[in-house]
């Protein structure tokens, strides 16, 4: 099986870079020879404190802008919600530093290949230097917290070798003994790298104004050798092999606690770190390490085709871009898997725009949440491909952002309830940003983050049904989100509820000779709208409970906007069919209810048809993978597979931000570019959808089987009701069927042209072909 990204070279770019992570602490590992790169990171190191985002005063003017825009002004109702209705930006993720090992002495390696293991999650490279061949081997510690990495040499007494820290950031490096650290304080503000700005990278001297703290601490043991001091690190010399342990601590206590003045210890915490595996041998380590991730990756496997092309570099791979080389969908499957258990793990930070590997102390678009798709692109794969308890960071922001998020929606819209827009951060920032800065009405007010993340958490529901899980982490979000939809929601001229002024996320249309970024409703704030409150009735419904809020709701869900068709036959993404100022925009977002909604209505699906046909196959990389799914739900394989191979399209690392340019760089990160982590995330569930869907109480098998894809096998597949999935395929038809269910419910399935009903009872197994 396809279990590997190798290639024969290092990485020249960050980006080519292949990424190691245990949810908390990340390390981008560039596979040199003579000298290794290590590029590091830490979830929760971010710049800034806890503070008022919110506009003072924003609500006065809301009512304003929303009767502008439904009298049809669109152009002063933009005005005034960038002039007067958005907060401050969100602080940006942070880079710790690098730590370098630098082989003494001058040549270029020979014979170098580097791989990273998804079976294993491990990092391999090997090389020659002046006649040794030498092996370096890499891991991150899920169960002992810490990056282990162990460099062997063919010839005893030959390794000599500096390990040395360094930061971008304010910070300083100090050694003792066999341990050297790095503590370095984090901005106490930093600038969105779009916006112009003279010193964007700002401090702060009063203490509650600081940053946070963090401290990386190293310790190296010389078996057969040394251990000495250097600048900057420590050195090894005349050793057989070098291992070095890395652990890395912030101050962060919370969301809500500044993390200068009353922060947690982080150079006690590395020091506890280290002193639990002091007594641990690398082979004890390593065997830790793979049980705990395997428990995890182990649950799941795809083949596709017959691994004729396994054996070759991954980049030659993809710039030799064969059609029968429909492995490489399945790696990028596994890769997709492997990203989520390396930067998302219960009790941590949900995986970011860039999963937990930054390099930059000015990222691009800070790095943060973006909620109004690929944050949740990030767990779309996570229920289907068996890895449900990763998505409890998730939960856990979506908890956070309601308590953030009621003084926003007091604050902006004088409305109960709570909501969040199209940003966050790890201080759990709620407001639209933008502060007064042209343009961020199209991306930034749009009220709707808070209630599509809610869709993850009926999602979860979904595979494993659960009433407490309802009652104790569902209930109130739901009940707080449809009371901000409720307070805010207002009959526009055709008598239809919407929430104005109204955005579509980051599109613009043309009204009266103006490019407008706001109107009176849009068909995604509809049809989260109804998603939100339907869901907030389901679950009443399920816990057998009652509100008085319920008859509001119901009384609401009546006055929604219907879908409304175009003269072209596509979906309406506005009230009215206004001209498109970007017709391939990358955005499908009127398409929602289709994907990742589960709508199967004959009149959307023909619309949806349509509107993807004038979008066009371009797109980010992230937007490539939605369109990937998009036509899988429309029971597309080819065209599905046609945009698959899009996203597999080499792109060379250090290409400037390209909103119509998706694909991969070398190491198969998603390309946006730059570098964004959904398109990985979001190509795999694209596949399983591919493979097998749930709708309206019907699992599918191969409902969007690609020609191309003869023959294959999947393992492990989960499916909703607590189901799990084993089958394999050949030429269009199911080979073999094992359905598992562990919950108590009916299950209905499809394949091969006939249906089955298992009765609701006991768990059990069953082999239906």
């Amino acid at each position: 099986m396809d279990m590997q990204i190798w290639m024969r070279q290092s990485a020249k770019h960050w980006e080519e870079a292949l990424p190691l992570g245990n949810g908390r602490l990340g390390a981008m590992m560039f596979g040199g020879g003579r000298e290794e790169r290590i590029a590091l990171n830490e979830e929760t190191f971010w710049s800034g404190y806890p503070r008022e985002t919110n506009r003072p005063g924003a609500a006065e003017y809301y009512a304003q802008a929303r009767d502008m825009a439904l009298s049809g002004d669109f152009p002063r109702a933009q005005t005034l919600v960038e002039d007067q209705l958005l907060g401050e930006f969100t602080q940006s993720y942070l880079p710790l530093g690098d730590l370098v090992l630098r082989h003494q002495g001058d040549g270029e390696a020979q014979a170098l290949t580097r791989r990273l293991r998804l079976d294993r999650a491990v990092h391999e490279t090997e090389y020659e230097l002046d006649g040794v061949h030498y092996t370096r081997t890499a891991f991150v510690s899920q169960p002992d917290q810490a990056l282990f990495i162990r460099i062997t040499a063919d010839q005893p007494g030959v390794l000599n070798l500096d390990a040395l820290l360094r930061t971008p950031l304010r910070g300083s490096v100090e050694a003792q003994g066999n341990q050297a650290w790095m503590d370095m304080l984090a901005p106490s503000n930093v600038v969105p790298s779009y916006i112009d700005c003279d010193d964007p990278i700002q401090y702060e001297d009063a203490p509650e104004k600081r940053g946070m703290r963090a401290r990386v601490l190293i310790a190296m043991t010389a078996a057969g050798g040394r251990v000495s001091l250097c600048p900057g690190g420590l050195r090894a010399e005349g050793a057989d092999a070098v291992e070095i342990r890395l652990f890395a601590r912030t101050s962060f206590h919370g969301f809500d606690r500044q993390p200068f003045v009353d922060g947690l210890d982080e150079k006690q915490l590395c020091q506890e770190d280290r002193a639990k595996v002091d007594e641990l041998d690398w082979e004890t380590a390593l065997s830790r390490h793979i049980a705990d991730y395997q428990a995890l990756f182990n649950r799941v496997s795809l083949t596709l085709g017959d691994g004729r092309y396994e054996n070759l570099p991954t980049d030659e791979r993809l710039y030799a871009a064969r059609e029968d080389d429909i492995g490489l969908c399945a790696l990028l499957y596994h890769f997709g898997r492997y990203l989520l258990i390396a930067s998302s793990r219960p009790g941590g930070q949900p995986a970011n725009l860039q999963g937990i590997w930054n390099q930059d102390a000015r990222a691009i678009w800070s790095c943060n949440y973006t909620i109004n798709i690929n944050t949740q692109m990030n767990y779309w794969a996570a229920e289907q491909s068996a890895l449900p308890e990763l998505c409890q960071p998730l939960f856990q922001l979506i908890a956070d952002l309601c308590k953030t998020g009621q003084r926003t929606a007091q604050t902006h819209y004088g409305a109960r309830g709570a909501a969040a827009h199209h940003n966050t951060d790890l201080w759990r920032l709620s407001n639209p940003v933008g502060e007064q800065y042209r343009g961020f009405a199209g991306c930034a007010f749009w009220p709707l983050g808070l209630g599509w993340l809610l869709r993850h958490l009926m999602e979860h529901d979904r595979y494993h049904p659960d009433d407490d899980f309802l009652r104790n982490q569902a209930l109130e979000p739901h009940r707080l989100a449809a009371r901000f939809f409720l307070d805010t929601a207002v009959e526009d001229g055709d008598g239809f509820l919407t929430i104005a002024p109204a955005v579509s996320p980051e599109n613009q249309f043309y009204d009266q000779g103006h490019k407008c970024r706001v109107s009176a409703r849009a068909a995604m704030t509809t049809q989260i709208m109804r998603e939100v409150w339907e869901n907030y009735l389901l679950i009443l419904h399920r816990l057998q409970s009652d509100e008085p809020m319920a008859r509001e709701v119901k009384a609401a869900l009546k006055k929604l906007a219907p879908l409304q068709i175009g003269s072209k036959g596509q979906a309406l993404e506005w009230e009215k069919e206004f001209e498109e100022a970007e017709p391939e925009h990358r955005h499908i977002s009127h398409l929602y209810v289709l994907y990742p909604g589960e709508s199967t209505d004959e009149r959307l699906q023909e619309a949806a048809r349509q509107s993807l046909l004038l979008r066009g196959d371009e797109g980010t990389g992230w937007s490539l993978a939605w369109k990937t799914a998009a036509w899988a739900r429309l029971g597309d394989g080819d065209h599905a597979l046609k945009l698959l191979r899009r996203q597999l399209q080499p792109v060379e690392a250090g290409t400037a931000c390209n909103l119509n340019h998706g694909g991969s760089y070398i190491s198969l990160l998603d390309a946006h570019p730059p570098f964004q982590i959904d398109g990985n995330f979001g190509s795999c569930a694209a596949i399983g959808q591919m493979l097998l869907q749930e709708r309206n109480g019907w699992i599918t098998m191969l409902p969007a089987l690609p020609a191309a894809w003869k023959t294959g096998s999947m393992r492990g597949m989960r499916a909703p009701g607590d189901v799990t999935v084993d089958f394999d395929f050949s030429y269009g038809r199911l080979i073999h069927l094992t359905i598992r269910r562990s919950g108590n419910g009916e299950i209905r399935l499809r394949g091969n042209g006939k249906d089955w009903v298992i009765p609701s009872g006991a768990a059990g197994e069953w082999q239906l072909i």
